[in-house]
C-alpha cells in the first residue's frame, strides 16, 4: 500500500494520525495492528512532509490541515 492508501486503512480501523513536532502520533494504540504500524513506519517521511493543499501547513499525510478539512464537519456514522 502507498501512503495515500494508508488513510483509508487507518480510518477503517478507527485510527487517527497526526504530526506533532516532527513525530507521527497514531491512536488509539489498541486499534493499531502490526501491519498498520509497519505501513506508518515505511511511509513516515512522506507522511511528515505532506502539506495542506490549501494553505501549505503540515498535515501528517492527509491532504488538508484541520482548518481546511472538507470532511471535518461531517458527523461520524
Amino acid at each position: 500500500m502507498d501512503y495515500t492508501d494508508l488513510f483509508s486503512h487507518l480510518a477503517a480501523a478507527g485510527v487517527t494520525l497526526c504530526a506533532v513536532d516532527g513525530h507521527l502520533r497514531a491512536g488509539p494504540a489498541e486499534r493499531l495492528t502490526d501491519e498498520l504500524r509497519a505501513a506508518i513506519r515505511e511511509h513516515r517521511e512522506a507522511l511528515l512532509s505532506a502539506r495542506c493543499e490549501v494553505c501549505g501547513e503540515p498535515t501528517g499525510g492527509y491532504g488538508f490541515c484541520d482548518a481546511h478539512d472538507p470532511f471535518a464537519d461531517e458527523p461520524e456514522p
